[in-house]
């Protein structure tokens, strides 16, 4: 009876021994080399991966972004992204309001400033490390003496949203040096209207490697001519290096066959005589 009762026990309790043992390893295998579905693989692969503000696509920032994102890419387990944004000096907006981003590569000034507007921004961001010194470079003319020779003059600063565009004017105004500040918008429309002239030129004249030469010394000995940085100057010289390849050229003592030197002679007069140009500014003391 009692050998009866513990064969029943044994029977009911055996299922239990079956599920509760351990798997066998090809049913681990199995299960390893199951695919992820398409969620898993999303949540896995944005689990790891950074993304990292670093500014204008022709910036140092995001060259810099680019290199550590190479150094530091691990697969599956560290991805880091570095995104283009308006600019370094708004990486901070983007650290604090965009989604997917993580980091953010900021100008220490502008954090500073930053803080006057939003005291509390230290609540909202960890500080990380200090990458590197980023010098500012000023370029005059030989005339300029001091920064304070540039007070009411105009002054570039490079691309709207780079460290230069924002430090710059900054700096002249805690020195309190008012100044015309100008961003290189113009730069940037001068550049595209001068694509549209050389695709033009070269649909009229044929491609080649010296193509457009001649006249972008032209352009560019007109535009001291009339005055760098001027618009009428650089009209004013147009006109008038065109009237002279009109004229001197068929002088008897010329010849035509001296047409494309005229622009040499006018801009080396030009540079020697009066380097500002007809209608350039003379900018601070004389030297």
């Amino acid at each position: 009876m009692i050998t009866m009762l513990a064969l029943r026990i044994l029977c009911v309790l055996m299922p239990a021994v079956l599920v509760l043992g351990p798997v066998p390893a090809e049913a681990q295998n199995v299960a390893e080399r199951r695919p992820l579905t398409f969620e898993q693989q999303q949540e896995k692969m944005n689990a790891w991966t950074v993304g990292l503000a670093a500014g204008l696509i022709e910036g140092a920032p995001l060259r810099l972004a680019a290199e550590m994102a190479r150094i530091v890419d691990d697969g599956g387990n560290l991805h880091v992204l570095p995104i283009v944004t308006r600019g370094a000096t708004e990486n901070l907006n983007s650290l604090l309001y965009l989604r997917g981003v993580d980091l953010a590569i900021i100008n220490s000034d502008a954090l500073e400033e930053y803080k006057v507007e939003f005291p509390e921004v230290r609540k909202h961001v960890t500080y990380l490390l200090n990458l590197f010194p980023s010098e500012l470079h000023i370029f005059v003319r030989p005339e300029i003496q001091s920064l304070q020779d540039l007070a009411g003059k105009k002054v570039n600063f490079n691309t709207q949203g780079t460290a230069a565009a924002y430090t710059g004017p900054l700096i002249f105004s805690r020195l309190g040096i008012d100044i015309d500040k100008t961003i290189s918008r113009t730069f940037i429309i001068g550049g595209a209207l001068t694509g549209v002239a050389g695709f033009l030129f070269a649909t009229a004249f044929g491609f080649g490697n010296t193509m457009g030469f001649d006249q972008g010394v032209k352009a560019f000995a007109a535009a001291v001519l009339g005055g760098i940085g001027n618009i009428r100057g650089a009209m004013l010289g147009g006109l008038l290096l065109g009237l002279a390849e009109a004229v001197v050229p068929p002088l008897p003592v010329v010849g035509i066959e001296w047409t494309d030197v005229v622009a040499f002679v006018v801009l080396v007069l030009v540079l020697i005589f009066r380097p500002t140009g007809l209608l350039g500014e003379r900018l601070g003391r004389a030297a």
